[in-house]
């Protein structure tokens, strides 16, 4: 490897594998919308485990409490009532 080569490798700065920029872009990089996905992820992953808690999240229907279900669908532009109800469609018996 040649001087030239040897520095370019050293300051090429390292390129985000394709998986982790699709998922920065469809997340919206970070902060609020970021957790948004979290939690919402994280409470059909439980549901799914049967999880009473993770259960009475969905079905709830609250408006005023600012990471309820409802209120998280409508921050990331999903319909709540038919999340919802694919949701429990899916879970298994």
């Amino acid at each position: 490897m040649n001087v030239s080569a040897a520095v370019s490798r050293i300051d090429a700065k390292p390129q985000p594998r394709k998986r982790d920029e699709v998922e920065r872009l469809r997340h919206g990089g970070g902060g609020p919308r970021a957790l948004m996905v979290a939690v919402l992820k994280e409470a059909i992953v439980a549901a799914r485990y049967r999880s009473r808690k993770a259960e009475q999240w969905i079905r709830d229907e609250d408006w005023v409490y600012p990471f309820s279900f409802n209120n998280i669908c409508q921050a990331l532009s999903v319909d709540p009532e038919r999340l919802r109800e694919k949701i429990f469609r899916t879970l298994p018996q």
